[in-house]
């Protein structure tokens, strides 16, 4: 059973918590498991202080990344930009 939301309609509180968790997960994954690959084949194979270092840079980043930017939506500007030039072009 196939089941699509509307831009405005609200989703339910079960698909919000868990897109959430995947969306956590994925992320924290991806961020972990960059600099495990890089440092472990590449440029340390036996030194796992450098590998956890390089792990937790990964994160602190991601977090100050995040400070940084608290409001920003990628795909909002785009929104916006594509509603004004529709509605200049009428």
């Amino acid at each position: 059973m196939d089941r699509f939301y509307a831009h405005d309609e609200p989703l339910p509180l079960l698909l919000c918590l868990v897109m959430g968790v995947q969306h956590a997960f994925a992320m924290v994954g991806g961020l972990i498991t960059t600099p495990y690959v890089v440092f472990k084949f590449t440029i340390s194979f036996v030194d796992v202080r450098l590998q956890q270092y390089a792990i937790v840079a990964s994160l602190i980043a991601s977090g100050v990344c995040a400070k940084s930017f608290p409001g920003y939506r990628s795909f909002s500007c785009l929104q916006y930009s594509y509603q004004e030039s529709a509605q200049s072009s009428t």
